[in-house]
């Protein structure tokens, strides 16, 4: 039977795990690695990818992510859209990162180069509708023949809700992180989350 956890609950288990001797940073590194193996295991043939992060710990695990890759000779460029001013967790991860990475700041990348992209922006803290920028950028991304995968919920997606902003991201795989979220299960959000794998992150 499948664990579906709303927000809150996830919180709450997540804080559970860290009062059993757990860290937060564990549960990220957790996060991010499980998501690369999976991603290689459906991407067997990935080069080069991006990494579409935003400033919190969603970021963060896409920044594991990325490190992992990088040890499997996969390449991944990061693109903050929410500035570099980043979570703690988050900034401990980039700090990890391959001196070489490549590291935007703005939308003004060729897409093209790249066979995947991960949206890693907001996670499951979101509600409402996407900053312009976002949205704009979406709009170009959904329209790419690129692997398109999302960490925990495609971004623009209210994880307890449901409700999808315009422009939302597309996701063809969503690596759910613990448990399945309440919009991973609803019929309205499958054209955005494409197949949803569950990965256990050791709550």
């Amino acid at each position: 039977m499948q664990t579906v956890l709303t927000t809150e609950e996830m919180r709450q288990a997540e804080q559970a795990a860290v009062a059993r001797g757990t860290s937060l940073l564990q549960l990220m590194e957790n996060a991010g690695q499980g998501a690369a193996h999976a991603l290689l295991k459906i991407h067997p043939q990935a080069k080069h990818g991006l990494m579409i992060c935003g400033k919190g710990n969603n970021g963060g695990d896409a920044l594991v992510m990325a490190r992992i890759l990088n040890k499997h000779n996969v390449k991944s460029d990061i693109l903050f859209v929410m500035g570099e001013k980043l979570s703690e967790l988050s900034q401990t991860n980039k700090n990890r990162l391959p001196e070489n990475t490549p590291i935007y700041v703005s939308g003004n990348i060729d897409f093209t180069q790249y066979d995947f992209i991960v949206d890693a922006v907001f996670g499951t803290g979101f509600s409402g509708s996407l900053p312009e920028h976002i949205s704009l950028l979406f709009k170009q991304i959904n329209k790419l023949p690129t692997k398109r995968f999302a960490l925990d919920i495609p971004t623009g997606i209210n994880c307890d809700t449901g409700d999808i902003a315009p422009n939302t991201f597309q996701a063809q795989h969503t690596f759910a992180f613990g448990a399945y979220k309440p919009a991973h299960i609803m019929n309205k959000t499958q054209s955005h989350c494409g197949t949803v794998q569950v990965i256990d992150i050791g709550i």
